[in-house]
């Protein structure tokens, strides 16, 4: 069922998704004598069609409501996202203890859009640009 105002095929049911991982391991320096280092980089990028419920529709089969996140009182549905998400990490072990050590940073940020049906060029529409957010992990792995 398709929410007032849609026609078949106006809303973009597609998502795309892809990412990029490189790094290296070694034995670095003065840390070599520990053990291997490992440093590394990633991206991801995620370009979404109507923001939906992962079996294709919400329970009231419409793309779910924003108007919260847009201050809206009409009552905006999500059109579409594209969200990047990039980061870099590092990791040391320590052969004779078994033990990593590793520290990760993420950033992710994204634009949100909306319209009052759901469309991505539907009455209403909008976009707006989620603040950036920074993610640090960090942490050690015994290996018994």
């Amino acid at each position: 069922m398709l929410a007032p105002g849609v026609t078949p095929g106006s809303v973009d049911d597609s998502d795309n998704f892809y990412s990029l991982m490189a790094g290296i391991e070694q034995k670095f320096g003065a840390l070599g004598k520990l053990g291997k280092s490992t440093i590394y980089g990633n991206y991801e990028h995620y370009d979404t069609g109507g923001i939906i419920a992962g079996n294709g529709q919400t329970a009231t089969g419409k793309p779910r409501s924003l108007t919260a996140l847009f201050g809206s009182p009409v009552g905006l549905l999500g059109s579409g996202a594209e969200i990047d998400v990039w980061g870099a990490g590092f990791n040391q072990n320590i052969e004779a203890a078994s033990l990593d050590l590793y520290i990760a940073w993420q950033r992710a940020e994204a634009d949100i859009s909306a319209s009052r049906n759901g469309a991505s060029n539907g009455a209403n529409a909008a976009t707006v640009n989620v603040e950036p957010i920074d993610m640090i992990m960090s942490g050690a792995v015994i290996k018994f």
